[in-house]
C-alpha cells in the first residue's frame, strides 16, 4: 500500500493543455476516482502516476518515493503498479494462468516461485478453477476478472484502474463494481479509479476527484461531491439536472422566473447577483398552485414503472420532477412547485 500525492502537475501536448495545476493526495490503502467527461484529464492524470506519460512540470509521489520530479524519472516497471485497462487486454494465445503469470515471467521470478501467486490471485478474483481455459472460452465479466488478477499477482503497492468496466452490458457493469469494491476491501491496496460514470464512483469510492478541462472541480467524499457540489459543472456533472438561473432577492430569498422563494443563500451573494439554484428531481414537490411559492405548469408526463418523470413550466425555465406513480398529474394542469430549501443548492452563476 502507498499513499499518493502530485503537486502542481501540469501536462502539455504542443498548444494544448491536458492537466493544468493539479495538486492532490491520496491516503494510503484509499479507493479514489478520478470522475469527468472524456477530454477532461483523468485518463492522461492516471497514466502520468503509472509512468506511462511524462508530465511537462510537477512531482509525483508513491509512498516515500519521489517517481516524477525534477531530475527524477522512475520507469513504469520500478512503480510497483498493477494496472487495469478497459480492454482487458489479454492474449488469446495464453491460458488464464499464462495471462496471470506473465508479469511474474517478465520479472524472472522462478516457476516455484511464481506457480502459488498465480493461483492466490486467481483464487482472490474467483477464477481458481479456470486457470487452464483460453480466453476465447470466457465471459467479457470472467476476462475482466482476468486482467484484475494480473493487476494484483505482483503484490503492487498501488493499483491502477482505467475505465475498467465501460465493454460490459449493464447488469455485469454492476456486477463487477462489487467485485471490485470486494477486492479492495480484501486486498487493502490503494487504488486509483477512472470513470465518466457517476454511479461507479459514488459506489466505489471514498474520495472523488471531479476534473473538467484538465483542472479539478471538486474533491471530496461521495457524500460530499453529490451534496455539496462546489459548482455549477459538479452539480450538472453528477446529478443535479434542474439548474435554474435565479436571482438574490434579500436574505435568504431568491427570484425566479419572477416569483420568490426561501432559499438558503450563502452570504458570498449579494442581493441583486445572479445565481444558480441546483435540484434533484426526487427533491420536487408538485401540488395545488395555491399558496405555492413557485406556479407553473405541466407539459409532460412519462411513466416509468418506479416513478414517473414530469416536466413542469415555469416563467422562461424547465423544471423536472421525480413523482412517485400514484401521483395523479396531467399534462396541461397548472401546478404549486415545492423546492424545500434543505434539498437545495445555490451557486455562484
Amino acid at each position: 500500500m502507498a499513499a499518493v500525492a502530485l503537486r502542481g502537475i501540469a501536462k502539455r501536448f504542443g498548444a494544448t493543455t491536458a492537466v493544468e495545476g493539479l495538486d492532490i493526495a491520496i491516503p494510503d490503502g484509499a479507493f479514489a476516482a478520478f470522475l469527468g467527461p472524456s477530454g477532461c484529464g483523468k485518463t492522461t492524470t492516471l497514466r502520468m502516476v503509472a509512468g506511462l506519460e511524462t508530465p511537462t512540470e510537477g512531482e509525483i509521489r508513491i509512498g516515500e518515493e519521489m517517481v516524477f520530479g525534477p531530475r527524477v524519472h522512475v520507469p513504469t516497471e520500478r512503480r510497483r503498479i498493477g494496472m487495469v485497462f478497459q480492454s482487458y487486454a489479454v492474449w488469446p494465445h495464453m491460458t488464464v494462468a499464462g495471462n496471470v503469470g506473465f508479469p511474474l515471467r517478465v520479472a524472472g521470478m522462478p516457476r516455484a516461485e511464481a506457480t502459488p501467486r498465480i493461483a492466490r490471485a486467481l483464487e482472490t478474483v474467483r477464477l481458481g478453477a479456470l486457470a487452464a481455459r483460453y480466453p476465447s472460452q470466457l465471459s467479457g465479466g470472467q476476462q475482466q476478472r482476468v486482467a484484475l488478477a494480473r493487476a494484483i499477482v505482483a503484490e503492487p503497492r498501488l493499483l491502477l484502474l482505467d475505465e475498467p468496466l465501460s465493454n460490459l452490458d449493464a447488469k455485469l457493469r454492476e456486477e463487477m463494481r462489487d467485485e471490485i469494491r470486494d477486492l479492495h476491501r480484501r486486498l487493502g491496496v490503494t487504488a486509483l479509479y477512472v470513470t465518466h460514470d457517476q454511479m461507479e464512483a459514488l459506489a466505489l469510492a471514498d474520495i472523488v476527484f471531479v476534473m473538467s478541462g484538465g483542472r479539478l472541480q471538486q474533491a471530496g467524499t461521495p457524500r460530499e461531491v453529490y451534496e455539496q457540489p462546489a459548482n455549477r459543472f459538479v452539480a450538472d456533472f453528477v446529478g443535479w439536472s434542474n439548474l435554474l438561473g435565479a436571482e438574490v432577492a434579500g436574505p435568504d430569498v431568491l427570484r425566479i422566473a419572477g416569483q420568490a422563494l426561501p432559499a438558503a443563500v450563502p452570504g458570498s451573494l449579494r442581493v441583486g447577483e445572479r445565481c444558480t439554484l441546483a435540484v434533484r428531481p426526487e427533491d420536487v414537490g408538485l401540488g395545488p398552485p395555491e399558496g405555492a411559492s413557485l406556479a407553473g405548469r405541466v407539459t409532460a408526463v412519462t411513466y416509468l414503472g418506479r416513478h414517473q418523470a414530469v416536466e413542469v413550466a415555469l416563467d422562461g425555465a424547465l423544471l423536472r420532477a421525480q413523482l412517485p406513480p400514484e401521483q395523479t398529474v396531467r399534462e396541461g394542469e397548472a401546478v404549486g412547485v415545492a423546492l424545500p430549501a434543505a434539498r437545495t443548492r445555490v451557486l455562484p452563476a
